[in-house]
């Protein structure tokens, strides 16, 4: 399914949604919103049908903790990571957020 990436208005984590959906409650503060126009195009993908650049695997999102630092939520599992899953690069040190 092709997903379209929005950020929450109210604490700018990026949010990977399913295309078609039109309104959204954000994981880390809760806020609920309605997805701009702009944004309901679906992420691109490869003819292939590989991700590309920066579209997440399905049902992941990127979040910023408390401190500014970037992780990564695989809402499929319920885990969270410091590891981006589109390069299986980045890493911090210590364990990231629970995933909400």
């Amino acid at each position: 399914m092709a997903q379209v990436r929005v950020k929450c208005p109210a604490c700018t984590t990026l949010l990977a949604l399913p295309q078609g959906t039109t309104k959204f409650k954000c994981a880390i503060c809760s806020t609920v919103s309605q997805i701009p126009a702009q944004a309901a195009s679906p992420a691109p993908a490869s003819a292939a049908g590989n991700l590309t650049g920066n579209e997440f695997p399905h049902g992941w999102e990127e979040c910023k903790a408390p401190d500014g630092r970037t992780y990564f939520i695989d809402h499929n599992t319920g885990q969270s990571t410091w590891i981006d899953p589109r390069t299986g690069g980045g890493g911090t040190a210590g364990a990231p957020p629970a995933a909400p």
